[in-house]
């Protein structure tokens, strides 16, 4: 087999030109000019090469006394998966990148619409996102989105396909491209989206229902809900009659309750300022603040993640919505590497932990550290 050409093969998770799987290329030289074989999607294809390996460097910065890793100028000097990355400490090392959240991305065709794609990537990498969204091809740019599902119930069993008129490309490679009461499935003369019916009982094919493991995993307006015999994605409730105290200080910062049907009878599922807690409802307008119902206008939004906002800021919760405000100066020493945890954040900032701890990310929330007190 020839040399392989120089470079690397860009990536973009989610994106699927084709569900048809074909390998048109098998290796650099059949590619012209610089460009390289490279699998796109589910199929092989020459495309121009990237002068970056895939993946993002790391935030997080080596532990003071650890050593120096292979210094570098290119990524390609870097062995394996390694990225030439910048460190305060080092210069430009071979460091491993920051890795992906749990999951697969929606395996997602690009529109075809008469108008071209005007939007822009709001994310780079799942770092980017915030709970468990990964970073995903939406079917124009890159965006936050859950990881794909599979939906629940079993495909039948697919049969010979007599026909060939009804051989014209698969329709699908996952759940995620079709209607929840449907599956991707094998029908023989290719991949299709199927409708599989539900047993009333809450199980499929004598297996319980698991659509989702945590609210994160359902869309907006739903929660993950318990049926007896697995979990579904249900719409969540309108909410109590009465209104909620207006928050005078900020509380912990946890959602100790995400709807009034939570709560006890006589309470709302309130702000406090930073979280959410069951809170004794008034039907008194003085001090208080109504709570939007589902179909008002949603608090804004400014960001999800702090690498969304500027740097030097971060993004924190108010009484209604998230929005950027600058972070203190904060301790010394720096933060490990994160290795994936409870998506709370139990802190803000680095004075809100005890001494010799700083408020670190743990890749999916923040909690409070211990950390060398050497500064960085």
């Amino acid at each position: 087999m020839p040399a392989g050409k120089d470079g690397f093969c860009p990536v973009r998770a989610g994106l699927f030109p084709s569900y048809n799987c074909r390998a048109w290329c098998w290796h650099d030289g059949e590619c012209p000019h610089e460009e390289k074989c490279c699998l796109r999607g589910c199929d092989y294809v020459c495309l121009p090469p990237s002068r970056e390996k895939p993946g993002i460097c790391p935030l997080a910065e080596e532990a003071p006394l650890a050593p120096c890793g292979t210094t570098c100028t290119k990524d390609w000097q870097c062995p394996g998966a390694e990225k030439c990355c910048s460190s305060s400490r080092c210069g430009y090392v071979c460091s491993a990148p920051e890795p992906d959240k749990p999951g697969e991305c929606p395996k997602v065709r690009p529109q075809r619409t008469s108008e071209p794609c005007t939007e822009t990537d709001s994310c780079t990498h799942d770092r980017d996102c915030s709970r468990q969204e990964k970073c995903c091809f939406s079917g124009c740019a890159m965006r936050c989105t859950r990881p794909a599902q599979e939906h629940p119930g079993e495909c039948p069993q697919a049969e010979p396909c007599w026909d060939p008129r009804r051989r014209r490309g698969s329709q699908c490679l996952d759940d995620s491209v079709c209607r929840r009461e449907e599956k991707c499935c094998d029908t023989g003369c290719g991949w299709e989206c199927v409708a599989v019916p539900r047993d009333s009982g809450g199980k499929a094919g004598g297996q319980c229902v698991e659509e989702c493991q945590a609210d994160s995993q359902c869309p907006r307006g739903q929660r993950c809900t318990s049926i007896g015999c697995g979990h579904i994605c249900m719409d969540i409730p309108g909410g109590r009659v009465g209104v909620c105290p207006i928050p005078r200080e900020m509380g912990t910062c946890l959602d100790l309750c995400n709807f009034d049907e939570e709560c006890p009878w006589g309470h709302k599922c309130c702000s406090n300022g930073c979280g959410h807690i069951c809170t004794p409802a008034s039907l008194q307008e003085r001090d208080t603040v109504a709570v939007p119902q589902p179909s008002a206008e949603r608090c804004p939004e400014e960001c999800e993640a702090d690498s969304q906002c500027p740097w030097g800021q971060r993004c924190t919760r108010t009484s209604c919505g998230r929005v950027c405000v600058d972070t203190p100066g904060g301790r010394g020493g720096a933060c490990p590497r994160p290795g994936g945890g409870t998506c709370l954040d139990l802190c803000s900032l680095d004075e809100e932990c005890p001494w010799g701890h700083k408020c670190c990310s743990n890749g999916c929330g923040h909690v409070c550290t211990r950390v060398s007190g050497d500064a960085v």
